[in-house]
């Protein structure tokens, strides 16, 4: 009776052992499938954007589904378009895919890249380089294994086609709630797209050259000229840094990306300006968060001017009081309409989205001349010395220019 006992026993641990041996392999062959899915998307996404981006035509290697097929393909011919209407293309193309979070949804596996390029205009003459850093997020049918959503968060041709016009971004994974349209749709937007780009470069080359924006306010004594050089220097010592040093005066650098429902790029802007040497301007008796003045002590204690797209520029052209002030404008191809150290705004159909520096000038083939810009939205998104009419090509730009300081 002892025996059998024993028997048993052994019996039951030699089980318990299989199983747990089996249930360990596994899970490790289901980390490695996981790893191995991982590896090919991460593939794909850099695949996916070097072609938008240059108008390479590579094979991507996961299933994907029809929609986004369209799409992508549509995405590419797209901004195929718009490098020719506004007449550059990009040589020297480095891509770096870093994976920021993941996220299980129902069946879907949801990845969000941060996707860094690096490259230079062909025939530009400067030896330093552009690019930029914007967020993929890709979801796959984990059941189909099929890529079936691919979504670049607050890109122009993303936000036309899936007529996606958030006031605000989500710093995470967003389980986007403006499916991928039908594929008709897809296409029909597109060429909506391709129509408002041409218009754009007719509207930039037709806008008349007014007296200069520094003529316009020399008749003032009361204001000293901010320096554009510093300004752009700032802006190109801090734009990929996860930690931006301050402008200056004191005024300590939040990264507002990290608040929900908020960007960073008029803050740096902000920040860009003191460092060109503009004054703070708190009002007295301001508290919270004010829409007077230009400033920012704290998140629960600052300007709406100081990280408010709109907001800047209505302080800046407006102001004749203390702290900066500048002159708008429609952005303009033509020489003379801007220089470095101006401000350049970007309209993305429904509000005025992204704030820029100009941090070089350069003229295209045809005789253009264009601005370069420099921003920050995140520290997983930004301008790198990125031609203006790279971003928004389809929608509106102003100038705010005659940077000055009371």
């Amino acid at each position: 009776m002892i025996k059998r006992k024993i028997y048993l026993a052994i019996m039951v641990l030699i089980l318990g052992m299989y199983s747990t041996n089996l249930t360990f392999a596994a899970a490790v062959n289901s980390d490695i499938q996981e790893q191995q899915l991982q590896s090919k998307i991460e593939k794909d996404v850099k695949i996916a954007v070097q072609n938008i981006e240059t108008g390479t035509n590579v094979q991507m290697e996961s299933d994907i589904s029809d929609t986004v097929q369209t799409f992508l393909r549509e995405k590419q011919n797209a901004y195929d378009y718009a490098r020719k209407v506004n007449n550059y293309e990009k040589i020297n193309f480095k891509l770096k895919v870093n994976l920021i979070e993941t996220k299980m949804e129902k069946s879907q596996l949801i990845l969000l890249y941060a996707v860094e390029s690096e490259y230079q205009y062909k025939g530009d003459m400067s030896d330093e380089p552009s690019g930029e850093c914007v967020e993929v997020q890709v979801a796959v049918d984990l059941e189909k294994k099929q890529i079936v959503d691919f979504y670049e968060k607050e890109d122009a041709f993303d936000e036309a086609v899936r007529e996606i016009k958030p006031t605000s971004r989500i710093a995470s994974i967003d389980v986007v709630t403006s499916k991928m349209p039908a594929e008709a749709v897809i296409i029909d937007q597109s060429q909506q797209f391709k129509k408002d780009v041409l218009k754009q470069r007719i509207e930039q080359e037709n806008t008349e050259i007014n007296v200069s924006a520094s003529e316009s306010v020399k008749a003032a004594k009361n204001y000293t000229w901010l320096s554009g050089t510093k300004i752009k220097n700032w802006a190109r010592n801090n734009y990929n840094k996860a930690k931006p040093a301050s402008g200056g005066k004191g005024v300590p650098y939040y990264d507002f990306s990290q608040i929900s429902g908020n960007y960073d790029c008029t803050n740096f802007v902000s920040h860009a300006l003191l460092a060109g040497g503009a004054n703070i301007y708190k009002p007295n008796g301001v508290t919270g968060i004010s829409s007077k003045g230009w400033y920012y002590t704290s998140t629960k204690n600052r300007s709406s001017s100081w990280s408010g797209v709109a907001n800047l520029h209505s302080f800046l052209t407006s102001n004749k009081t203390k702290g900066p002030a500048g002159t708008s404008s429609v952005y303009s191809s033509k020489a003379g309409t801007k220089a470095v150290g101006d401000i350049i705004q970007c309209y993305n159909g429904s509000i005025w989205r992204h704030s820029t520096i100009v941090t070089a000038l350069t003229k295209t083939s045809d005789g253009r001349n264009q601005a370069k810009v420099t921003g920050r939205t995140s520290k997983s998104k930004y301008n790198n010395n990125q031609l203006i009419t790279e971003i928004y090509p389809n929608k509106a730009k102003r100038t705010i220019s005659a940077l000055r300081t009371y």
